[in-house]
């Protein structure tokens, strides 16, 4: 294979996420720089672990924005891209994170305009107002083709978050084809496919591999199920992650609903050939087994105003404590970058 892949940030590498670095023989792309970690749960708020590994994962988008020339926005929700805002509480962002990411690139975004629900197209006017002063081009996905040397990049028309008429408002899906033979499509929030839209775009395309945002369990239906078989059948390898893997049990449900002899199916960690971390499934057992600081407890006492402004106090926690888990969430060093 001429072309390589890594996915950079996802649920099954520690945040809520689904980044993923394409470079082709022509150029380098990088879809959905962002990260976050998911809300208040069970009246907890994410757990240091969890910060920590949003730290980590924003350097690494941070890391992959400097080597890529192409930068893509599926959506406007939190989790896929930074804006040009001050919050520490769940995204990790500001105006410095987000000029490392975007200054000087060109910008492949889902159109501001249409198809877009208001708070999408609220965080989209803010990202604009400061992207347009420091990037290359901006560039609307929608519907779009470009094509660089052998390297086609193929947009879908604005796709459902999910079911049809979903509130959570509309993605745009992508196409990456070098020489007509290697062809990858990366989903985005579609939660499936379990409408036509998306389902026809897939299979207009026959892509060898396909990097699909499975639904969260309590959305699984049989059409979803039924879709899923046939990409199984049809397709080399599929990563599922995003939504599906906030929950453990992920794995088990696709061996019941699907088959238990898959040899095509992966979550991006194990497409990676990582660890596992599904941190925020585990947050209950982690305030179990790794009790925070005092100053870490004292700060998910501040209102949420002002955690937005100030960063969580990792340092000022006990080394010990630290390195007890930074060393059961170690990822293997021996691996290598791309998957082949």
């Amino acid at each position: 294979m001429k072309v390589k892949i890594k996915t950079i940030a996802a649920e099954s590498l520690g945040v809520r996420a689904y980044a993923n670095y394409i470079e082709t023989p022509d150029i380098k792309v990088l879809i959905d720089p962002g990260c976050s970690l998911g809300p208040k749960n069970k009246s907890k708020i994410p757990h240091p672990i969890e910060y920590i590994k949003l730290k980590e994962k924003t350097n690494e988008i941070i890391q992959y924005s400097n080597k890529a020339d192409i930068l893509i926005i599926s959506h406007y929700h939190n989790d896929h891209f930074k804006n040009f805002v001050v919050d520490y509480d769940y995204i990790n962002t500001d105006n410095e994170i987000a000029e490392k990411i975007f200054s000087n690139k060109t910008i492949i975004i889902k159109d501001p305009n249409k198809f877009i629900n208001y708070s999408q197209k609220k965080r989209a006017k803010i990202f604009l107002s400061h992207a347009k002063k420091i990037c290359d081009k901006i560039i609307i996905a929608d519907n779009n083709k470009i094509a660089y040397g052998q390297t086609e990049l193929n947009f879908s028309e604005p796709i459902f978050h999910g079911e049809l008429n979903s509130t959570r408002g509309w993605v745009i899906m992508t196409l990456i084809s070098y020489n007509n033979i290697e062809k990858f499509i990366f989903t985005s929030d579609i939660q499936g496919p379990t409408t036509k839209k998306p389902m026809n775009f897939i299979s207009t395309y026959s892509p060898d591999f396909i990097f699909l945002d499975a639904p969260s369990s309590n959305r699984i239906n049989d059409f979803f199920t039924q879709n899923l078989k046939k990409l199984i059948k049809n397709t080399k390898k599929i990563i599922i992650d995003h939504h599906l893997l906030r929950n453990l049990k992920w794995k088990k449900w696709i061996n019941n609903k699907v088959g238990s002899n898959i040899s095509n199916v992966f979550c991006a960690a194990e497409f990676n050939n990582k660890k596992l971390l599904q941190l925020e499934a585990l947050r209950k057992e982690l305030f179990v087994k790794y009790p925070p600081s005092d100053e870490f407890i004292k700060w998910t006492n501040l209102s949420q105003k002002i955690r937005k402004l100030t960063n969580p106090p990792l340092e000022k926690m006990d080394k010990n404590f630290q390195n007890t888990f930074i060393i059961d969430i170690n990822i293997d060093k021996k691996n290598n970058d791309f998957n082949q």
